[in-house]
């Protein structure tokens, strides 16, 4: 069986988040767009915080001091189902790495979302002159991800807010903005929809490779991440991509480190959407995505990020 090392990554990134900012978010329609191509209904006076591609934070109305709540996404590694045992009991390995004060409390409770079946599974332990603390992460696969919807904090705090976790994570469905006509996922032969300023995108990145390099410190010696991705748009239509990350963290007195790689092959094109251009991108799985494409005189954007545009 292959390891499930997103697990760490995605506990570990986003716990490395800062959460100081946290209550000067803005507020947020009830039903938004989460990671892993699903939406989310948030409950009232809720709203998000700080994201990138694989994580949104979640502020409560009623945020709590050491208390983190996340929906991440990050790839399956080809589970196939959240309730084999062995996939429980490699989950429960990479826990201990990460937290060796951390151990498991209960059984895997099935719950259900719209994303299908999933589950919840808890942790607790008390970190060197620290209080109990918990984590508890609801898991559902979606086209070969796995969403999380993450809380952790002190064990009083997360205990109280698991009913509203619970409805946070049931409302979880798939972005329709993401599935084309049909409910399959498919790229034109064509690199482009004959627009003229998709035409103009494909000269620019056909045969090319994208890198995006990002990073951030969470101050106060609570951790930090750096990653680093690497599209490739072959001239001939496929693409290949390659990501890795490196992450540390310390909660409430818990640290630990972890890092890992991500990769997928499929086909590209570019759209234009009123005077803009799109990316699409479609795995071998059949799994699309869509990425908006920006300029700004020699640099070039992608999803909001800078790309470095390079040969292979």
């Amino acid at each position: 069986m292959r390891t499930i090392a997103w697990l760490t990554l995605v506990t570990a990134s986003c716990l490395a988040f800062d959460s100081a900012h946290a209550a000067h978010a803005a507020p947020q329609p009830r039903r938004i767009a989460a990671p892993g191509e699903v939406s989310v209904t948030l409950p009232s006076g809720w709203r998000a915080g700080q994201q990138d591609a694989n994580r949104l934070q979640l502020v409560p109305a009623d945020p709590a001091a050491n208390e983190a709540i996340f929906i991440a996404s990050a790839s399956a590694n080809g589970a196939t189902s959240l309730t084999d045992p062995a996939v429980i009991l490699t989950t429960e390995q990479e826990m201990l790495q990460l937290f060796p004060q951390m151990r498991r409390v209960g059984k895997a409770l099935p719950i259900r979302s719209g994303l299908g079946e999933g589950i919840r599974l808890d942790w607790e332990g008390i970190p060197p002159g620290g209080t109990l603390m918990r984590l508890s992460l609801h898991l559902a696969l979606h086209q070969g991800q796995v969403v999380t919807v993450l809380a952790a904090g002190p064990q009083p705090q997360v205990v109280a807010r698991l009913a509203v976790l619970q409805a946070v994570f049931t409302s979880l469905a798939p972005s329709p903005s993401r599935t084309m006509a049909g409910g399959s996922a498919s790229a034109s032969s064509s690199l482009d929809d004959k627009s003229g300023v998709a035409r103009d995108w494909v000269a620019r990145l056909r045969g090319k490779k994208l890198t995006v390099l990002s990073g951030y410190n969470s101050g106060g010696g609570s951790g930090g991440m750096t990653s680093r991705a690497d599209l490739i748009l072959l001239a001939d239509g496929r693409f290949t991509y390659v990501s890795s990350s490196s992450v540390s963290i310390s909660v409430d007195g818990m640290g630990g480190g972890s890092s890992g790689r991500d990769a997928a092959e499929g086909r590209w094109r570019i759209v234009g959407r009123g005077g803009s251009a799109v990316l699409e991108l479609v795995s071998l799985e059949g799994n699309r995505q869509e990425v908006a494409l920006a300029r700004d005189g020699t640099q070039t954007f992608l999803g909001g990020k800078r790309a470095f545009v390079t040969d292979p």
